[in-house]
């Protein structure tokens, strides 16, 4: 209403005066303000993938998960024996970490379908195992080059007039932007990512006040494996980095 009021009205309410960036930090329930976005004086801090864990370091391992179209029957057994999504935790924070700014993950991936889907999603669980939705991110693997005259600081765009379909078996690799947020991460809790190709199943929910519109998946059935090796999710914390 501030800036309605003063851009449209010419009301004198200081509404000029503002610092150039607000937001609102979740977790701490409070407003903070910055010259600029993505926030200056944050520094880049790299997660790797090992086993389960969200670390310092990338393990030499892989993990693989099932891609089944929305809408197709499969045995309910299936689920007893297989998994359609896969999840790494960080260790418990020791400290608060303010989190802000765009969100990296580079997924070095195979697939034994000519195209895939792969949706992320990263929470905030704290110590009792209750997840927050922090930021979610899709992209069809056919989709993977980027526009690099069109990236952004926040935001890695893809080409997506030109899809290439993928060689069963070969690895290629993805880079998806997942929303940006602002968190402040207390003490005590987790980071979590999650991978899968259901979108359904990694959705942002509205209930958490997101908006968010539902993709098409995977288009057929596939198993993918993720190379942890070359894997990576970067954030953007204000302060020092935990590790």
């Amino acid at each position: 209403l501030a800036f309605y009021d003063h851009t449209l009205r010419g009301a004198d309410n200081g509404y000029d005066e503002l610092p150039p960036v607000r937001y609102w930090l979740h977790g701490a329930e409070r407003w903070e303000t910055s010259s600029d976005w993505p926030v200056p004086d944050t520094r880049e801090w790299t997660l790797g993938l090992d086993g389960t864990r969200l670390g310092a370091a990338a393990g030499d391992d892989e993990r693989t998960w099932a891609a089944i179209p929305v809408g197709m029957e499969y045995p309910g057994a299936f689920d007893t024996f297989d998994t359609q999504v896969i999840g790494y935790d960080t260790d418990p924070m020791v400290e608060n970490v303010h989190l802000v700014g765009p969100v990296e993950l580079t997924l070095p991936l195979r697939s034994t379908a000519l195209d895939t889907h792969v949706q992320a999603r990263l929470s905030d669980v704290d110590e009792q195992g209750r997840a927050q939705v922090l930021s979610v991110g899709w992209l069809a693997a056919s989709h993977r080059a980027v526009d690099a005259e069109r990236s952004t600081a926040t935001e890695t765009v893809h080409d997506h007039g030109s899809p290439t379909a993928l060689t069963p078996g070969e690895q290629v690799r993805l880079r998806i932007s997942l929303t940006p947020f602002a968190q402040l991460l207390r003490r005590g809790h987790r980071l979590r990512l999650e991978l899968g190709s259901d979108p359904r199943t990694l959705a942002a929910p509205p209930e958490q006040g997101f908006v968010y519109f539902e993709v098409a998946g995977a288009p057929y059935p596939a198993r993918k494996t993720v190379s942890h090796p070359e894997a990576t999710l970067r954030l953007s914390v204000r302060g020092e980095p935990p590790w």
